[in-house]
């Protein structure tokens, strides 16, 4: 699976994000959206590109790559969906592209492609639940199961096999 990932649509997603970018912070939205890629990709192993809409302050470049990450800027008159559509028509399997995007559009070209998508909010959680430390991750329940609670039917499995341990 590689992600294709509209940035700001994240970034103005993630509230400490976009405050930063409310605060004039641009850059350090970008570079704290690109730690958090980076840490993403470390932790899945798929490759990651992100578009933005705007030129490159690493050169001047249309396209760089930092830390493994592909950084995608658009350039006047140009936008970032432009350059996301461009990719998703030149994906040699559209069927295992990730398209990170909340632009509705975007989402239904890609669909029409056989692209998977996911919102914004929808991919800022995924990345929560992959970064999130094991000791952060709410401890079980009595009764749960894989964060579920067990069924009455599993319950009476479990007491057929190894009885009523309150008898004893």
């Amino acid at each position: 699976m590689s992600y294709l990932i509209d940035g700001y649509n994240v970034i103005y997603a993630d509230d400490e994000l976009a405050k930063l970018m409310k605060d004039g912070l641009l850059e350090r939205a970008r570079e704290e959206l690109m730690r958090l890629l980076v840490q993403f990709k470390a932790a899945t192993g798929q490759k990651v590109s992100v578009v933005f809409d705007g030129s490159s302050p690493y050169g001047g470049l249309s396209s760089d790559a930092r830390m493994g990450i592909r950084m995608i800027f658009s350039r006047k008159p140009e936008k970032a969906d432009d350059i996301i559509m461009e990719e998703i028509v030149r994906e040699s399997n559209p069927a295992q592209l990730m398209v990170v995007s909340s632009d509705r559009e975007i989402q239904k070209q890609a669909m029409e492609f056989r692209a998977q998508t996911l919102d914004a909010d929808s991919f800022l959680n995924l990345m929560e639940r992959i970064l999130r430390p094991q000791t952060e991750q709410k401890p079980l329940e009595p009764g749960e199961k894989y964060g579920k609670p067990i069924s009455q039917r599993e319950i009476d499995q479990w007491l057929e096999i190894f009885g009523d341990l309150s008898e004893d």
